[in-house]
């Protein structure tokens, strides 16, 4: 029998070490981040029908309900109920591949089938090219006349994939309401960038802490990726207001790791902006546990000076004249307040979010 573990394919990550005929241990490939990260994403094979046990090599690599098991057909958690974060065992069939990984997987295959999802109703464009060579994503729901701009970017970090879900969902909500006559939505024009790190969202890299900084760290005098400055170049161009999120995700076990929330920095206003928009957040219908949302407030858990290592790119919107709202969001990558997170989900929370933000222009 041959069993067959790689990450050789688009956003794989991983490092393995069999230990026995039928276990491994796999732990995430770092590369040039730094910190103890948690992405990795594996595709298994096997020539017979067999059951594999996989040790993981430290904690926090999975969220309570395992890792997310992928088959041409579906996409779901390991687990039914909560289990620990040291090893489990994932059944194989004959010749078919199964992916694992520690989160719902988003590469470009994903932004492609949402691409074809929106039709005629989104204009795709290239923001610039990547490192690598590759045309970073610009999708833009047009109005030319617009006063106001809806600005949406995800994956400054590369291994935040559910962030990708969330700005699916803010973005399908803005066309829904376009098309339904509201007011609001038809006096604005949108512009997201789904994947601000693609050439680490297409190698499967941690993106988050790179060495010497990351894209969410490169908003200072200057910047040093393509993709930072060029967005920087197309707003400074831009004098429409501007109402922005940044969506993000943080690690997979732990209580500021489960829960949705906004970061609030430690700038003036910035608190009470962040703290309004979650009010307005929270008293939405749609979402069973959007009460359960909560502002991240400087100096509590990681939000301090001395987590500041660069300028990110909410606080150099802030910094403009011409930005009324722009906020961090953080939504959970395997649990969503003891449910686990699924696509929907995400798309749901993404939908409320931008409901929200058109609320308060």
């Amino acid at each position: 029998m041959t069993i067959r573990i790689s990450s050789a394919f688009p956003t794989g990550n991983g490092l393995v070490h069999q230990v026995g005929p039928h276990e491994f241990v796999i732990d995430r490939d770092l590369r040039d981040s730094t910190g103890d990260r948690w992405y990795w994403h594996l595709r298994l094979h096997s020539d017979r029908d067999t059951m594999v046990r996989i040790r993981l090599a430290r904690p926090l690599l999975i969220g309570q309900f395992g890792p997310v098991v992928s088959t041409a057909e579906s996409r779901n958690w390991l687990w039914e109920s909560p289990g620990p974060d040291t090893d489990f065992e994932v059944p194989l069939q004959g010749q078919n591949v199964v992916g694992l990984s520690a989160t719902m997987p988003y590469g470009i295959r994903e932004l492609e089938a949402f691409r074809v999802e929106l039709g005629a109703a989104a204009i795709w464009r290239a923001l610039t090219r990547s490192e690598s060579g590759g045309n970073v994503p610009l999708l833009i729901v047009p109005q030319p006349k617009s006063k106001f701009l809806v600005l949406l970017t995800a994956r400054h970090h590369a291994c935040e994939a559910m962030a990708s879900y969330v700005l699916e969902g803010a973005v399908s909500e803005f066309i829904r309401l376009r098309q339904a006559g509201n007011h609001i939505a038809s006096q604005c024009e949108l512009v997201a960038l789904p994947i601000m790190d693609l050439d680490g969202v297409a190698h499967g890299d941690q993106g988050k802490a790179r060495k010497p900084w990351d894209h969410n760290r490169d908003y200072g005098d200057s910047s040093a990726y393509r993709s930072v400055s060029a967005l920087r170049d197309r707003l400074t161009s831009d004098g429409r207001t501007v109402f922005a999120l940044d969506l993000h995700t943080p690690g997979l076990r732990g209580a500021i790791e489960e829960v949705p929330y906004v970061i609030s920095s430690g700038d003036p206003g910035d608190e009470e902006i962040a703290k309004t928009f979650l009010t307005k957040l929270n008293s939405l219908p749609g979402w069973q546990n959007a009460k359960s949302a909560k502002p991240l407030l400087f100096d509590h858990a990681w939000n301090s000076a001395s987590s500041r290592s660069g300028q990110c790119c909410s606080a150099w919107l802030r910094s403009r004249r011409n930005t009324r709202i722009a906020l961090t969001i953080e939504y959970p990558n395997a649990v969503d307040q003891g449910v686990p997170v699924t696509i929907h989900r995400a798309r749901t929370f993404g939908a409320l979010l931008l409901r929200t933000l058109t609320a308060q222009m």
